[in-house]
């Protein structure tokens, strides 16, 4: 089997990573509800990420999983000191979403009423936030996601810090239960979108 690597995120990167988890989040039932159009989907998504990534990048704690054709898998975290974002960085995410406004036009209200929801909900407790995770769907069902996300959680256990994610997928409950997640809300932001699902992880003891 393919030697795969896990390594901190390099700028260089950021454009193939976005792409990467614009794929990885392609059946995401939020984003088809959001963009129902598949092609303008994958642009939208991936310009989103991107400047997810770039906003996450200077915490340094953004791994990705590569094999020899590229990034296929990337956990996005940002840690207490990284949420919330402040109102600098929150300017510079929105400029950048701006630019895709326009290729979905009718869904901006509903997008901004999922972000106030979520929003509203986040703990304010000290945590580390999984933003992002996410790996090629070619890639699915090899356990990359668990190595990526272990990574940072075997530093949390360490250090005694929860963590905190959401998530739009019902499928994905199960697996992050696995790694230690408990379901703590769900979430109706728009009567005939899907819902999300928030999750907080205590540290293991030690």
């Amino acid at each position: 089997m393919e030697t795969v690597t896990i390594e901190p995120l390099d700028r260089a990167r950021v454009d193939e990573t976005a792409r990467m988890l614009a794929r990885a989040f392609d059946d995401s039932p939020l984003f088809e509800f959001l963009f129902p159009n598949g092609a303008a989907r994958l642009r939208i998504t991936a310009g989103t990420f991107k400047g997810t990534l770039i906003d996450a990048l200077p915490f340094e704690r953004i791994h990705v999983a590569r094999d020899s054709s590229g990034v296929i898998g990337a956990a996005c975290w940002l840690p207490p000191d990284g949420y919330p974002i402040t109102p600098w960085r929150q300017t510079l995410l929105l400029l950048r979403m701006a630019t895709l406004v326009p290729r979905a036009p009718t869904r901006v209200g509903d997008s901004m009423r999922y972000l106030n929801a979520t929003d509203k909900v986040h703990p304010k407790a000290v945590h580390w936030y999984l933003s992002l995770l996410g790996v090629d769907p070619r890639r699915q069902g090899e356990g990359l996601g668990g190595r990526l996300v272990d990574r940072t959680l075997e530093r949390l256990d360490r250090e005694g810090v929860p963590a905190y994610l959401e998530t739009d997928k019902e499928s994905n409950l199960a697996w992050y239960a696995r790694h230690r997640f408990e379901l703590r809300e769900t979430l109706h932001p728009v009567g005939t979108g899907p819902p999300v699902w928030t999750m907080w992880r205590d540290p293991a003891e030690t």
